[in-house]
């Protein structure tokens, strides 16, 4: 694009309310067009933490501004707020800086004084001067401060103060006096409608009167210019008062002055009551105005201040404003209509234009756009062809004449880009396909349509080896080589890596065709026909921290894309370096992510764009933030412990920073960051951490000890700076300090010996118990010895019992047996006397004795047990239920009773009986359990 650039950006807006004002100094590289830039910033009375009306601003030479209003002095250090209030909290009117001893002084309701940074980064105030009379109020307007002496001005008296002594006394004791200016070495007044000068060797007129107050005076080359408050400017050339310029002077009139500054250029700031700020240049033309069609909220100017970067501090009726001069964006956005989203932009004969879904749009140079006629519809591309713009519009292709869009026939493309002959443009064609055209007198004629390839593709590229690139539905990238008969030759589809989860994007990267799938490019190898991993262009991704959806290249910057904003890539030889989000505006509105596009205008600016409206960037504005490296410095210590936070110095001593051991965090309020406010630091020189600045740093990772903390800004595009240093040293526990492990030492000396002789006794007490249970063990043996003679001697009796029995009922079988031999004899008395014999032996009383001796003896106490239970049984009945106990069956029961088996069932039937058991109870099992 050879157009150059006119003026676009010197501000980077960082809110949401705005305000426009024309840039005029033409430049190459940028726009030519007259695009105005929306600057303003409002901010109200909870942002600089005051009271909504800011009387008086005045800044330093390191970037703060400090704000006088009713809650105190309100301090911006360039990356936040403080309030610094006065012990009597009275109103605060004027401010004044003095670069020598870096006060701060101020006056107010019936009170004057200073603020000086105390040790903790603070502000206390020292008061100067108090109104010893209640019944008559004095409230201080104006501060002049001049080689070592202030003065302060009410609307009747003017003070001269010793600034070394701080000793005030009246210079001027009564009067209706207006307002004090520094003029050379002297002081100017107004006394009624006279002016007069105030010095060391006192007070002279100075031949000017004026009916109206004047509320400032600059001196020039042979002559002193008056602003006033109602009548507009005047200059005063030491013999005539002349107004300054009729028509200014009229409007000025109008909207009535109350504040007034003149910049490092010349130009004069005046702040109005009814219409907010002029800015009027030397010839005493109206520059710019900020009123509330700009954006200004409120428009009573109550104060003007200009800061050493070129930002103009409004103090206000209502809160504050910031317009600012020294960032690289800008919005331009449409006050009349909206405009819908913009998708392409383009600059086209001095004039630019913004193509949206609603149709193609011209921007007029004053904050506006207006419609060209006839395009209502949906824009896609602005496309600039050899001098002819080129529109792809959903109703076709037109190109723009004379302001006019032509309508082109037989034209219907989605882009359109120089082919490699020289001499045709190659374009993607709506109904699929590519066509090569002709721009000629103003046209596009279309030449010939490529044939072998029908495709429908809204985007392609063209790379060196003159094939084309597009992307199919499933993402995966097409390649088509035409061949010189204007037919593809051939086609190939590439998928580099397979086909993960994240999207494959295509970009033009130093004049050919790159592809990248999250942080990874590739390009394309002719000799293998393959996509490979570029590690150059690879490493350039690597250098941000997260995978961009789109790149774009211009100049030594490459600009990407991601959901959360738009960032650059600068490149300085081969060395790849992350300049950071660029700072656009909160609350902007972006169009859908998937339309999202970077525009190259010139070769330093591009355009990105919004709902309503298009963002500019200025990358030499960027590149010239880091000219100066920045250090960093340290404003406020804060360190937070569990239920309250204490400030420390800031000015490091030779000890280290003494940190309890409970603390919660440490936070290191910094300041002089660049614009993307992040930092470095490392601790104990371990690796270095990327951090915020912004509203602070904070660090709560550090243990017990010693340790070194160091902090310096994240400058992507210099050597390190030098670090701010900190050391802290960390309390340890309780329980790990001196005096308690000590403490603890001599505790486990005594508690040693106490357990040595405790141990002793322990050990004494033990062998006594090991004795005493060892003779315990040996009176257990003993017995347990004599329990089991006892059981073998049971077992001994048990089994001659047994053998007793078994004994008897053999006799008995045996005898019974020879009975029935008996029984046939013959001879009947021989044969009764055997049997008498027998039977006496069968039931041989001695026998039955012996049993129950036996019995008694291992079954002890079984009678008197059983009798218990069933006192009727008769005794034959108890010798059954012994011989059952024995667990002797019936026969043998019959056996050795000499009865019969019927007999011994009758007998058990009956004693079940006597007993009473249930007919599911056995017999045998209820004996034995007794």
């Amino acid at each position: 694009m050879n157009s150059l650039l006119r003026n676009i950006l010197l501000g980077l807006l960082l809110l949401p309310a705005f305000a426009a004002a024309e840039v005029t100094a033409p430049d190459s590289g940028q726009l030519r067009s007259a695009v105005q830039r929306t600057r303003v910033r409002n901010l109200e009375a909870r942002d600089y933490l005051g009271d909504v009306q800011v009387w008086d601003l005045t800044a330093d030479g390191d970037g703060r501004v400090f704000a006088a209003t009713g809650a105190g002095l309100s301090v911006w250090d360039g990356v936040r707020w403080g309030l610094y209030e006065t012990p009597g909290t009275p109103i605060l009117r004027c401010l004044a800086y003095d670069p020598a001893s870096r006060r701060i002084y101020a006056g107010g309701d019936n009170e004057a004084g200073y603020f000086t940074k105390d040790a903790r980064g603070g502000y206390t105030y020292i008061c100067l001067y108090r109104n010893p009379r209640d019944e008559v109020p004095e409230i201080f307007w104006r501060i002049v401060l001049q080689d070592g002496t202030g003065y302060f001005q009410t609307h009747e008296r003017i003070y001269r103060c010793d600034l070394r002594s701080g000793r005030l006394e009246p210079a001027v004791k009564e009067g209706a006096i207006g307002y004090i200016h520094a003029v050379g070495d002297r002081v100017w007044f107004q006394d009624g409608p006279e002016l007069y000068a105030l010095g060391p060797d006192g007070t002279a007129p100075t031949g000017i009167t004026l009916s109206d107050r004047v509320i400032a005076v600059y001196p020039e080359a042979g002559r002193h210019i008056l602003v006033t408050e109602g009548s507009g400017i005047f200059s005063w050339d030491g013999h005539a008062l002349l107004p300054a310029e009729p028509q200014l002077n009229a409007r000025l009139a109008q909207v009535r002055l109350f504040a007034a500054a003149r910049t490092a250029d010349g130009r004069y700031l005046l702040g109005s009551v009814m219409d907010g700020l002029y800015i009027v240049d030397g010839e005493w033309q109206v520059r710019s105005h900020f009123g509330s069609q700009e954006g200004l909220l409120h428009t009573t100017v109550l104060s003007v201040e200009e800061t050493p970067a070129g930002d103009v501090w409004l103090g206000l009726d209502g809160g504050m404003a910031r317009i600012e001069a020294s960032g690289a964006g800008v919005v331009v956005t449409s006050r009349s209509q909206e405009i819908g989203s913009v998708y392409d932009v383009a600059e086209y004969d001095g004039t630019l234009y913004a193509g949206t879904n609603k149709g193609l749009f011209r921007y007029d140079g004053n904050g506006d756009f207006q419609l060209v006629e006839g395009t209502q519809g949906q824009v896609w591309r602005l496309i600039d062809a050899g001098g002819t713009l080129v529109v792809s519009h959903d109703a076709g292709t037109f190109t723009l004449r004379e302001g006019t869009l032509v309508r082109n026939e037989g034209c219907n493309i989605w882009q359109l880009l120089p082919w490699t002959d020289g001499k045709h443009w190659l374009g993607a064609d709506f109904e699929g396909g590519f066509t090569l055209y002709e721009v000629r007198g103003g046209r596009l004629l279309p030449r010939k349509k490529i044939e072998g390839y029908n495709g429908v593709h809204s985007d392609m590229g063209i790379d060196r080896f003159g094939n084309i690139w597009v992307q199919n539905r499933s993402g995966d990238a097409v390649r088509i080589r035409i061949g010189t008969d204007g037919r593809t030759a051939d086609t190939g589809t590439y998928s580099p890596g397979g086909k993960p989860a994240e999207p494959l994007y295509r970009a033009r990267l130093d004049n050919d065709i790159y592809f990248f799938r999250g942080r990874e490019v590739f390009g394309y190898d002719i000799h293998r026909d393959s996509l490979v991993r570029n590690d150059y262009y690879t490493g350039m991704l690597g250098v941000v921290r997260d995978a961009p959806t789109a790149l774009t290249q211009s100049g030594e910057c490459v600009f990407a894309i991601w959901p959360d904003g738009v960032g650059a890539i600068g490149r300085r030889g081969n060395r790849f370096f992350d300049y950071g989000r660029l700072n656009m505006p909160e609350g902007l509105n972006m169009i859908p992510s998937h339309a999202r596009r970077i525009i190259p205008l010139g070769t330093h600016t591009i355009a990105v764009g919004l709902q309503n409206g298009v963002f500019f960037h200025d990358m030499r504005v960027l590149k010239a933030e880091y000219g100066n490296p920045r250090a960093l410095r340290l404003e406020r210590l804060l360190l937070h412990l569990r239920d309250s936070s204490v400030f420390l110095p800031v000015t490091p001593g030779e000890e280290p920073y003494a940190v309890p051991q409970d603390y919660t965090s440490v936070e290191i309020r910094l300041s002089n960051l660049y614009t993307h406010g992040q930092v470095r630091y490392a601790i104990d020189g371990g690796e270095w951490t990327t951090a915020s600045g912004v509203p602070a740093l904070r660090i709560n990772e550090l243990q017990s000890g010693r340790h070194t903390l160091l902090v310096r800004n994240l400058d992507p595009v210099n050597p390190p700076q030098e670090s701010l240093e900190l050391v802290f040293n960390v309390a340890y526990p309780w329980y790990l300090q001196g005096r308690f492990i000590a403490g603890m030492l001599l505790t486990a000396l005594l508690l040693g010996l106490a357990v040595r002789f405790l141990f002793k006794r322990g050990v004494e007490r033990q062998r006594r118990a090991l004795l005493r249970e060892q003779e315990r063990l040996l009176e257990r043996e003993k017995k347990e010895h004599d329990i089991e003679l006892l059981r073998v001697e049971l077992r001994e009796r048990e089994r001659k019992l047994i053998n007793l029995t078994m004994m008897g009922i053999q006799r008995n079988t045996m005898l019974g047996e020879l009975r029935r031999e008996v029984e046939l004899f013959p001879e009947e008395e021989r044969r009764r006397r055997v049997l008498r014999k027998i039977d006496s032996y069968m039931n041989d009383k001695e026998n039955h004795e012996l049993f129950e001796k036996y019995f008694n003896t291992i079954h002890d106490g079984f009678f008197t047990r059983l009798l218990q239970r069933h006192p009727g049984l008769t005794p034959n009945e108890m010798r059954i239920c012994a011989y059952i106990k024995l667990n002797l069956n019936t026969k043998e029961i019959a056996a050795y009773m000499n009865i019969s088996p019927s007999s011994v069932e009758i007998a058990r039937h009956r004693l079940r009986r006597k007993m009473e058991l249930a007919s599911e109870v056995n017999l045998q099992h209820y004996v034995s359990a007794i």
